[in-house]
Formats: C-alpha cells, structure tokens, sequence
C-alpha cells in the first residue's frame, strides 16, 4: 500500500516486480541489490535506507525505508516487513541547504581572497612607508649636519669680519685723520 500510494502505481503493476524497479537507474538499482544481499547475508541491526525513485508518472520522490527482518522457522531470514515514508520535501529542503552551504563557502572564499589581496597591498605599502620614513630620517640627519656646518661658517664668517673690520678701520682711521 505504501509503495501504491507514495509511487503512484497500482496494486497489479507492482505485482512480481522486484523491489527496485522504481530506482532511476541500474547504478541505484545495484546499489540497493547489494544493500539486500548484505542484509540476508550479515543480517546487521535494522536501520535507515534512504533512496530516490522514480513515480508512474515519472517524476522524482525521496524515500525513507524503516525495515526489520521476518525469520523462518530455521532462524533464516525469509522476508523482511518494511515502513516507508515520502521524505521528498525534507530532502529537497537538504539540497537546497547544502546549496545555500557551497554557496556561502563560495563567498567567504572569495571574500577571503579579496582580503588577502588587501592584506598583501597594505603589507607592500606598510614596507614602503617604511621606506619612506627612513629616507626622510636619512634626509633629515644629512640636513641637521648641513646646518651645523652652515652655522660653523656663520660664526667664521663673523669671525672673518669682525678681523676684516678691525684690520681695515685701523688703517683707514689712519688715512681718514691724516686727511
């Protein structure tokens, strides 16, 4: 009853139809062939099976399987009783999650590599501001010197003068008297 109301086929078309006929294709329908043979064969602790299938009228549903084994009078598996559940709107809703997911590490991705990019532009201008205070300090150790150097000629040049002075009015005083 499940399978007719979840698939959308009718009780005779599931008839003598094995299991997997509403996989979407060989690959899923091998994958659940093997996941049976696994449960006769190792006969694990019931557990969740979720696949994709495919409706009568062609479209996709998500199905939860919910099982537990039936024993024979030997103990060996004879069939298994199973619960399922159209789980399709939960599973489109993990889809678009993990697109929203892929999505946003997309962005922090690309916002990451925007903020390298500046990181590394602000370390290259960092060194070159660097670069630039230690010319202008350079710079201004040389002009500190030059001025010493231009005041050390100030005071020979007044040096020179006041001598210049004082050798030049002694004898014009001379002149200028005898005149």
């Amino acid at each position: 009853p499940a399978h007719h109301k979840i698939l959308g086929y009718l009780h005779d078309e599931l008839i003598g139809k094995p299991i997997w006929f509403s996989e979407p294709d060989d690959a899923s329908a091998d994958r659940l062939q093997n996941y049976l043979a696994y449960l006769v064969a190792e006969k694990p602790e019931p557990e969740l099976y979720v696949s994709r299938n495919i409706r009568a009228d062609g479209t996709e549903v998500w199905v939860e399987v919910k099982w537990d084994y039936l024993f024979d009078d030997a103990g060996e598996v004879a069939s298994f009783i199973s619960v399922i559940s159209d789980i399709t709107e939960r599973q489109q809703a993990e889809e678009k999650l993990k697109k929203y997911r892929e999505n946003l590490e997309e962005l922090v991705k690309e916002r990451t590599a925007e903020l390298e990019e500046k990181t590394k532009k602000l370390e290259e201008s960092e060194k070159a501001l660097t670069n630039l205070l230690e010319d202008v300090n350079a710079s201004r150790i040389k002009l500190e010197q030059a001025n010493l150097c231009l005041l050390e000629q100030d005071r020979l040049k007044s040096v020179f003068i006041a001598s210049m002075s004082h050798e030049l009015r002694t004898p014009l005083n001379s002149i200028i008297g005898f005149t």
